[in-house]
């Protein structure tokens, strides 16, 4: 079996490229081109001096002596018979015949001795290959890229540490950049003598259990945004696997991180809040956001939490911070007495009062599409032990004036009694329990949370949508409240709209 692993602060990445894993920490982001498949090729003349150590000397790298190399590092060695840059290891290679020169604090790079080799290209490719010169100037070219962005990391970390802006670290201790330590930090496994075709599998070490860690991708790291690939469970043994598919990618980055859910609530205005949730090719007027501040925001890493959704807006009976996991909490930690007004058709859809502290963000849009769509979770703390007395949190989503936010294929609207999964203590039998996940209250309930948030109870991914004319103004109302208290909160997660709509 052959692994290739990595750790870094907070999270570790892997690299698939042309058919290669290539591991690195995060904070490092070592370069990678996708390169060409080559064939057997002939060495060059011998040179006196290998591009390793030229570059290496050109950039003041200083030679540290193998006996005082650490233990565990970053150890890049190039190159390969290919003339490719090799993954990194993070221990103390074995081969007393290299050269180490340090780039920053942990990082090193080893010159094997290897000169410079041209690489015959496929025919397939159409491409001429490069000539000696041209192949000398693309290694040095790639070693200059690995440098500059090695040691801009080390300089970007230096600078966090010195204001204090540490990041998530597995080892409490921690204070500072962190040191390359694998008993502390995630790293990712990759078996490469396990593949399945369009298949491999990974796995995340040192990881917590019954905690969630998102697996994110992307092909360029120059891209802004990471996508997300799947969502795992930390095991009894610190383990949480994955089996991922390659659809066709020969340069694939991959994150893995646990970082919880994310609140940013206000000043996130109202207009900006719509224009997530509809998209940007709606346009928007008129925004208007009524409650307390802090019950509006949005929120980023659903994913890492197990959610459905990686991003989105949240409104709430309360302080939408709470919202943040693990779920300690039965409900009453005292976030969200606001003591202020609840929502007149709100009321109305629960008998025609007993709302309070009422979120509602309305807007008007103009859609250049015949119809509108919202994908959303209803999450309470009112679950399990109030399901049944009086106290049904509601939250809707109308659409001029209608509610769209029902139960699927009834006419029944989302709230803590008309979705759940019963509470036997009470007598109470589950309602619509297919579109109800239970997040193990801490103490009304057993079991592991389905999600890393707060709220002991929530719906599953649920849809709407309803047909509007397009090019002419509507008018959007999205609301949730308390009801029969202003404790033991409700909130609604409105999932961000896809780019393209």
């Amino acid at each position: 079996m052959k692994v290739l692993r990595a750790v870094a602060v907070g999270g570790a990445v892997l690299v698939l490229t042309a058919g290669i894993f290539f591991g690195s920490t995060f904070h490092s982001r070592a370069q990678l081109q996708l390169q060409p498949e080559f064939a057997p090729i002939q060495p060059l003349e011998e040179k006196a001096d290998s591009v390793v150590k030229i570059v290496a000397e050109s950039q003041g790298l200083p030679v540290v002596p193998l006996k005082l190399l650490p233990r565990y590092g970053a150890y890049f060695e190039a190159f390969d018979l290919y003339g490719r840059l090799l993954p990194p290891m993070p221990f103390l290679p074995l081969n007393p015949n290299l050269v180490a020169y340090q780039m920053a604090d942990g990082q090193f790079l080893l010159d094997n001795g290897q000169h410079c080799l041209i690489p015959q290209l496929p025919k397939q490719t159409r491409r001429q290959a490069p000539t000696p010169d041209e192949f000398v100037q693309m290694q040095v070219d790639e070693l200059m890229r690995l440098i500059a962005q090695v040691q801009e990391a080390q300089a970007d970390a230096q600078l966090k540490a010195a204001l204090g802006l540490t990041g998530e670290m597995s080892s409490p201790e921690a204070n500072g950049p962190a040191e390359l330590d694998f008993g502390t930090n995630l790293w990712l496994e990759v078996d490469t003598g396990s593949f399945a075709p369009g298949y491999f599998p990974i796995i995340l070490h040192n990881t917590i259990e019954g905690h969630y860690y998102e697996i994110l991708s992307k092909t360029d790291l120059a891209a802004t945004n990471w996508s997300g690939e799947a969502v795992v469970k930390g095991n009894n043994v610190g383990e949480a696997t994955a089996s991922l598919v390659t659809n066709g990618r020969t340069n694939l980055f991959i994150w893995a991180c646990s970082s919880g859910l994310v609140i940013d609530p206000c000043p996130t205005t109202p207009l900006q809040l719509a224009q997530l949730i509809m998209g940007a090719s709606v346009t928007i007027s008129n925004a208007t956001f009524t409650g307390t501040n802090v019950a509006r925001g949005t929120f980023t890493n659903g994913f890492s939490c197990a959610l459905p959704m990686d991003s989105g807006v949240i409104l709430s009976s309360g302080n939408v911070t709470n919202a943040v996991g693990p779920n300690y909490s039965t409900g009453g930690d005292g976030g969200g007495y606001f003591f202020i007004a609840g929502d007149a058709d709100l009321d109305n859809l629960v008998g025609g009062s007993g709302t309070s502290d009422a979120a509602v963000l309305e807007f008007d849009i103009i859609s250049p599409t015949n119809y509108v769509k919202f994908e959303y979770m209803f999450a309470s703390e009112e679950y399990p032990e109030y399901e049944g007395l009086g106290y049904d949190d509601p939250m809707a989503i109308f659409v001029d004036g209608t509610n769209i936010a029902l139960v699927p294929f009834t006419s029944t609207l989302i709230s803590v009694n008309t979705v759940n999964g019963g509470y036997a203590p009470h007598g109470i039998s589950p309602t619509n329990s297919q579109y109800y996940v239970d997040n193990a209250d801490p103490y009304y309930t057993s079991g592991t949370a389905a999600f890393n948030i707060q709220f002991d109870g929530l719906t599953t991914l649920l849809t709407t949508q309803t047909q509007i004319s397009s090019g002419i103004t509507h008018h959007i109302k999205i609301a949730i409240a308390d009801y029969g208290d202003q404790g033991w909160d409700s909130a609604v997660f409105i999932k961000t709209a896809p780019p393209c709509q």
